[in-house]
């Protein structure tokens, strides 16, 4: 397939084919698709080793020339391949927050932002995240019993995230091994991933020192600007010289046993920007950490998870998630007592 110019629509390219960079070799097969700016979306491009060489972009109906593709920036792979390894990571880390995916996404969108709601909602719904949330607040009063109060912007985004509404945030975890479990739950014939963020690293790009309070302008900007039609005067009203472009890390009030029991966190981000997406703005392997999980070790790290006492039932305090752990537990059989550590 060769990417050269053509005319009519903006051509669209899917994970596994192959690919031309501006005609000329060599061939290059389609590793993933980052649509975080959907005008211009990013293809990423493995060589025949199946190594992520370039990253190049749709632009003017045709993929970036070799020469304008500029190379991939890596970001350190670390593997976790048996629970010490993840034990260790939480305790070394114990400042930074934590998110596992079952699948390798390679990014880090909240789910309002991402591929499917750009391109579904973008074009029949210009104002599509302002939409869901006015959609959402005007029909869960009548069946939620507690609802925050109606200028309590960020409460509401605590609500929708909860029940599965996409918003602007992202959920993290204070948790390693709760991150972990998330990471090895399901996709079991896929590798899967777990994400270390150091919050202040992420803050400070904003001049935010540590972790916001509730009341802090930016904060208060990001959960409350969707339902402003002019973001401009909103941030004005805050005492806001310029819009937010950055995700922050923020620490919400618990206001549900189950954001008590995965020690929940977020980060909320605004519509993202070339170049202000979390996996950007923080280069360092320190600040910004990604561990991959074989998929042949997921099976028994889940089970090491519930030896430890993380299962579905701690992290879901409900009567259906208790049922699914009893079952689980029940899957084992046969014990003889072996022999104890010994240090």
């Amino acid at each position: 397939m060769d990417a050269a110019r053509r005319k009519g629509p903006r051509p669209r390219f899917s994970a596994g084919q192959q690919v031309r960079v501006g005609g000329g070799e060599p061939v290059y097969t389609i590793r993933g698709i980052d649509e975080t700016e959907v005008e211009i979306p990013e293809y990423r491009l493995a060589d025949a080793s199946g190594e992520v060489v370039l990253s190049v972009a749709i632009k003017d109906q045709q993929l970036l020339t070799r020469a304008d593709a500029k190379p991939r920036q890596r970001r350190p792979n670390y593997r976790i391949e048996k629970i010490e390894h993840a034990v260790e990571i939480a305790l070394k880390l114990r400042r930074s927050w934590f998110r596992g995916h079952t699948r390798q996404y390679r990014a880090l969108i909240p789910g309002i932002f991402r591929a499917h709601y750009n391109e579904t909602y973008r074009t029949l719904v210009p104002d599509y995240e302002a939409s869901i949330y006015r959609s959402f607040r005007r029909r869960a009063p009548a069946i939620l019993e507690r609802i925050p109060t109606p200028g309590d912007d960020e409460g509401w985004l605590f609500v929708m995230q909860h029940h599965g509404s996409p918003t602007r945030l992202l959920d993290w975890t204070e948790n390693a091994l709760a991150a972990l479990y998330f990471a090895v739950s399901n996709d079991f014939d896929r590798a899967g991933e777990l994400w270390s963020l150091y919050p202040p690293a992420l803050n400070a790009l904003s001049g935010i020192q540590d972790v916001p309070q509730a009341e802090h302008s930016v904060r208060r900007f990001l959960a409350g600007s969707p339902q402003h039609s002019n973001p401009e005067t909103f941030a004005s009203s805050l005492g806001l010289d310029s819009l937010p472009v950055n995700p922050i890390a923020i620490a919400p009030t618990l206001t549900f046993p189950r954001m008590v029991a995965q020690r929940s966190v977020f980060t909320i981000h605004p519509p993202p920007q070339s170049g202000h997406t979390i996996d950007t703005l923080l280069p360092s392997k320190k600040a910004l950490v990604r561990y991959i999980i074989p998929a042949n070790v997921k099976g028994h790290l889940l089970h090491d998870l519930r030896l430890l006492g993380v299962t579905r039932a701690t992290l879901f305090p409900d009567l259906d998630s208790l049922s699914s752990s009893i079952i689980d537990e029940h899957n084992w059989v046969g014990y003889g007592i072996p022999d104890p550590p010994k240090w």
